[in-house]
């Protein structure tokens, strides 16, 4: 059997086929079994939940702009988290515990930290921890 693809023929045996037939068909299976792993974080989608901030977030957010670092940085991590995707590893997603254990971070670059969590439907920016502040209250 010749497949012609890309004007280069191609010289496939019937097992070969049928193996890549039912690559195929497990690639579709895993992906109705496991949808929330196949959404990407750049693609445009409704938020799913509604961001809301605190006095705390915005009052950090002020200091950060005056510390000459780019708020495009937080920008990204709040438009994944808003439509309920999960951040990639490069943001070290963290728990928190103590009084915060609903709460989680995650590191937005440039030695900033966004405190988060999600109540009722909506995400609640807590604050912001610069590297001076981490591991203090």
């Amino acid at each position: 059997m010749v497949d012609v693809e890309d004007g280069v023929k191609y010289c496939m045996t019937r097992s070969l086929k049928r193996s890549l037939r039912l690559v195929e068909r497990d690639r579709r299976r895993y992906a109705r079994t496991y949808p929330h792993r196949f959404r990407f974080a750049d693609a445009p989608e409704e938020p799913v939940h509604r961001p809301t901030d605190s006095y705390r977030y915005r009052r950090d957010v002020r200091r950060m702009r005056s510390s000459g670092t780019d708020e495009s940085l937080i920008d990204r991590a709040v438009s994944i988290l808003a439509r309920g995707d999960c951040l990639p590893a490069s943001f070290d997603v963290r728990y928190t515990f103590g009084d915060r254990r609903d709460m989680r971070d995650c590191d937005v670059g440039g030695g900033w930290r966004l405190i988060y969590c999600y109540s009722d439907g909506m995400l609640v920016l807590v604050g912001l921890m610069g590297h001076d502040s981490v591991g203090s209250g």
